[in-house]
C-alpha cells in the first residue's frame, strides 16, 4: 500500500494474539479487505502500569492510521456488539489499584477469588458473610 489512509476504518481481529510489538493482526472492512498489523490504543500505559482489554478474534474495531500512513495501523476501540456475551479478561496491572464507591458489587456465575502471592490477604467491614 503506497496510498495514505486518512480517516477511520471498521476492521475485524483475525488474530487477537499479539506480536512481539503487541499488535493484532485486523481486516480492514474496505471494497478490497487489506489484513494488516494493527497497535492497540489503551487507556493508560505507562512505564511502570497500564490497562488494557484485548479485542477477541472476530470483534469489531475502529482503526486509523498515524498521519494517514499505511504502516502504523493504531486500533482505536471497539464497536459496541450487542448479541455478545461478555469474554475475556480485563487487565489491570499497578503497584495499587484503589476504588472509590459507597459499593462494590461483583456478579459472578462461577467464582470470585482474590489471591495475595505474598504477604496477606485483608477483608474490612463491620459485617462480613460467607455463606
Amino acid at each position: 500500500m503506497s496510498q495514505l489512509l486518512f480517516g477511520i476504518y471498521q476492521a475485524v481481529v483475525t488474530d487477537a494474539t499479539p506480536d512481539v510489538k503487541g499488535r493484532l493482526r485486523v481486516r480492514l472492512l474496505t471494497p478490497q479487505p487489506i489484513e494488516l498489523l494493527a497497535s492497540l490504543c489503551v487507556p493508560l500505559a505507562s512505564q511502570d502500569q497500564f490497562m488494557h482489554y484485548l479485542p477477541q478474534e472476530n470483534d469489531r474495531v475502529v482503526v486509523g492510521f498515524d498521519q494517514g500512513e499505511p504502516s502504523f495501523p493504531i486500533i482505536l476501540g471497539s464497536l459496541w456488539q450487542p448479541d455478545a456475551e461478555a469474554k475475556g479478561t480485563l487487565v489491570l496491572k499497578a503497584d495499587t489499584i484503589k476504588l472509590e464507591a459507597k459499593t462494590i458489587e461483583i456478579a459472578a456465575s462461577d467464582s470470585v477469588s482474590i489471591t495475595a502471592e505474598t504477604g496477606n490477604t485483608t477483608i474490612k467491614g463491620t459485617q462480613i458473610h460467607l455463606n
